[in-house]
């Protein structure tokens, strides 16, 4: 081990300053990377001396200021006359086919208001196209007329939503789907010729508009997803910037008081998140800059604005035993298994963090220890606030590192008091001769209560991916608690919850200790700006084994942390029938995906046509119109549709995984289209 040294203050957070490590050569540990994460470290990292960058993400609009510069200016005279449209979605995803039918008018040209396709190279932001564009490009592929045969191949090439040329390109758009296609189609796809093949006439394509952002491909995100968040932040920014617009363009600029609601009403679908759960810091600045985004919308709305609404995915980590939970007594300890996957050529990452159960005027003390396999226990240690420890291994090379991490500055200072720590190992395969090997197997995290009152101790495995398309595995490391039961007494996967045959209710299927399923939830959606959905199977309103639940030690919204989802939708159709039909990443076909990520595009349909058949103002919030709608489900087993009461067990015990309960899909055929109907 090395000495203690100071991070804190010299760049935004402990994951970016991991990701900007060098090995022992003075190299990138990301090599071929560094052209991206130079447009961001422009903006994140402070120069020479100064950490004036870094005081600015104390602030949330300090944040969006450092965020700007990276996204497009919107041209308002390249956006389309949006006059009559009653509602937009907005969808965040990679992979989107804009040429698809289902995107498309009864005419042939784009529903799409507004693409941007981010791109973070060292000159350009991207591209980023009005609908008069993307028509243009539509024709130009098309043989010069709106309603010929796409050449989608060159066409998406144009867009930028497939680069072949490129080692970290996007190419999921010349595979048998995507994840964008697919969210896209279910949360505004639509047939607009419906009317034209003898079938009933849908409005929902004429009423509701869509404006999108291709996010790059996962590799962009970094290993632990500590750049997927300031994408985001900066999608939803720009989708706002975009829909404010528009409005406008087709009205004119908004006054104060204004007769009448200000502005479209918008719901953006954003299905990406963080494999970490929810945790007692609320996800750092995420929802709070989310948050400020929402209220700048609104606030320039005049005095009745319309809703700006973001829905994201629960998560599929239910049973990735990711999550634990412990209460130490005073000088007592804990042993967490923390299992490393042999050839592993990523990072993995363990977050703690505790809190105390006492008075607030005591401050909570922490010790740890992390022992490699088959090496002895030395002495627990506090690290000191915002420094880290380097590891090396016999070779003297860089291996892992340990981080002292605080609330930030947002918070009170009784909340600044939780200590928290992050474990951060390299690859127990590397990927370059000067990074240490990692060993893996069964790491051991020693946590001891080294202070005078009772700790609540929580413990989160991050997210961990691959950083370049050419590594060759990526393996998921997990807490290996031996009273983790990972199977019922029937063989099957035991959930956060269950049905009970003999008794009739809802059950708990595991305690409040040790490592969990419930507090699996997306880490970022662990908060109540967003509002959250999972998925169940629709043939038994079973709830998927895989979608997550939030931290369990409470039901319901409460603030800051959401230890529920707002409701579940269909995700799977049975046990023999998994995932969801939509479309396909080319016309003419589709594909069943499984995830949460397909139940928040459902519920973002739900909400947008809600308001689109809204004859009164203001209009329902989207946790509003997702509650109503779980309350009208006629599932196979019971799930009582009332608000949340601890007198009610059942509902105690399911709340979790349904929120305020199932609710029954769109009327579609399964592809987001209308069904089919016999005349």
């Amino acid at each position: 081990m090395t000495n203690w040294e100071q991070w804190e203050g010299t760049i935004a957070n402990a994951y970016l300053h991991w990701l900007a490590r060098l090995d022992s050569n003075g190299e990138s540990t990301i090599k071929g990377s560094d052209v991206w994460f130079s447009r961001f470290a422009a903006q994140l990292f402070p120069p020479a001396g100064t950490n004036s960058n870094i005081d600015r993400f104390n602030s949330e609009d300090g944040i969006l200021r450092v965020l700007l510069p990276l996204a497009p200016y919107v041209d308002i005279n390249e956006l389309p006359n949006a006059t009559g449209l009653k509602a937009i979605v907005g969808v965040i995803d990679t992979d989107i086919p804009l040429g698809h039918r289902a995107f498309r008018d009864e005419n042939g040209a784009s529903r799409v208001l507004y693409h941007w396709q981010m791109d973070f190279g060292a000159t350009n932001n991207g591209k980023s196209f009005g609908k008069g564009e993307i028509d243009r490009l539509l024709a130009k592929h098309s043989g010069g007329r709106l309603d010929g045969t796409l050449d989608a191949t060159s066409f998406n090439s144009e867009i930028g939503s497939l680069r072949m040329e490129e080692p970290r390109g996007p190419r999921a758009l010349l595979s048998r789907h995507s994840h964008g296609a697919h969210v896209l189609d279910l949360a505004a796809g639509a047939n607009a010729r419906a009317a034209l093949m003898g079938l009933p006439d849908d409005p929902f394509p004429r009423d509701v508009g869509i404006v999108t952002i291709g996010i790059p491909p996962r590799w962009d995100f970094g290993e632990a997803g500590e750049l997927l968040d300031l994408m985001m932040l900066l999608a939803v920014n720009q989708v706002s910037d975009v829909v404010s617009k528009l409005w406008t363009k087709a009205h004119g600029a908004p006054s104060k008081p204004s007769v009448g609601m200000v502005g479209f009403p918008t719901v953006i679908n954003l299905a990406f998140g963080r494999q970490a759960g929810s945790k007692r810091n609320d996800g750092g600045w995420f929802p709070v800059v989310l948050a400020e985004i929402k209220k700048d919308v609104t606030s320039n709305r005049g005095t009745q604005p319309a809703p700006f609404e973001v829905i994201m995915p629960a998560g599929n980590d239910n049973l990735g035993r990711v999550a634990a939970r412990y209460e130490l007594d005073p000088n007592t300890e804990v042993q967490i298994p923390w299992q490393i996957l042999p050839s592993d050529q990523t990072d993995n990452f363990v977050e703690v963090w505790a809190e105390g159960t006492g008075r607030r005027s005591a401050t909570p003390r922490l010790e740890i220890e992390l022992i490699a396999p088959g090496d002895r226990r030395s002495v627990p240690i506090e690290g000191p606030l915002g420094k880290y420890l380097d590891v090396l291994d016999d070779g003297n090379r860089f291996a892992a590192r340990i981080y002292r991490l605080r609330e930030p500055a947002k918070v009170d200072a009784d909340a600044r008091k939780r200590p928290g720590y992050l474990f951060a190992l390299g690859p127990s395969e590397p990927r370059s001769e000067a990074l240490g090997a990692v060993p893996s197997g069964a790491w051991t995290l020693y946590l001891r209560n080294a202070g005078s009152e009772k700790l609540l101790v929580e413990v989160s495995v991050q997210t961990d991916q691959s950083v370049l398309p050419l590594a060759g595995s990526s393996g998921r490391s997990y807490l290996d608690e031996r009273t983790y039961e990972v199977f019922d007494e029937a063989g099957r996967l035991n959930d956060a919850v269950r049905w009970d045959d003999v008794a009739q209710e809802w059950v708990r299927d595991e305690g409040y200790a040790g490592v969990l399923r419930h507090g699996t939830i997306n880490a970022a959606a662990s908060h109540a700006v967003a509002e959250t959905v999972g998925g169940y199977r629709q043939s038994d309103g079973m709830p998927a084994s895989y979608s997550a639940t939030g931290s369990g030690l409470e039901s319901g919204h409460t603030p800051p942390n959401r230890s529920a989802p707002n409701c579940s939708l269909t995700t799977d159709t049975s046990a023999v029938l998994p995932g969801t039909l939509a479309a396909a990443a080319g016309d003419g076909c589709r594909v069943a995906m499984r995830g949460t990520s397909f139940a928040s595009a459902r519920a973002t349909r739900i909400v947008a046509e809600a308001w689109r058949a809204a004859t009164v103002t203001p209009l329902d919030t989207a946790a509003a119109i997702l509650e109503r709608a779980a309350s009208q489900h006629e599932a196979t087993d019971p799930f009582p549709h009332r608000p949340y009461s601890h007198n009610t067990t059942a509902h105690e015990a399911a709340y979790p995984k349904f929120g305020y309960g199932r609710t029954p899909p769109p009327e579609t055929d399964g592809s987001g289209n209308p069904p089919r109907r016999e005349k």
